[in-house]
């Protein structure tokens, strides 16, 4: 792990105050109110400026695995 990944998707929640948002795949994130147990979803943590509920973004930054099957990214650049 730790690979560099550029993921583009839509963000299905956004904490600004965390510094974190959710990316989700289309699919799953059809009207944003709730994500589908069928979409894939990955927490998102960033530094700079947080994207708002729905929109889609070009996000590039390391990989990292958690605990069990569980993935996150720490993004070095989120596009809007």
């Amino acid at each position: 792990m730790g690979n560099i990944v550029n993921i583009k998707g839509i963000v299905s929640a956004s904490y600004p105050k965390e510094h974190k948002f959710i990316l989700s795949d289309s699919i799953g994130c059809v009207t944003c109110s709730a994500v589908r147990k069928n979409s894939e979803i990955l927490p998102v943590t960033f530094s700079g400026k947080i994207p708002d509920k729905r929109e889609i973004v070009l996000v590039v930054g390391k990989l990292i695995r958690g605990e069990g099957d569980t993935f996150s990214i720490n993004a070095t650049s989120v596009k809007m």
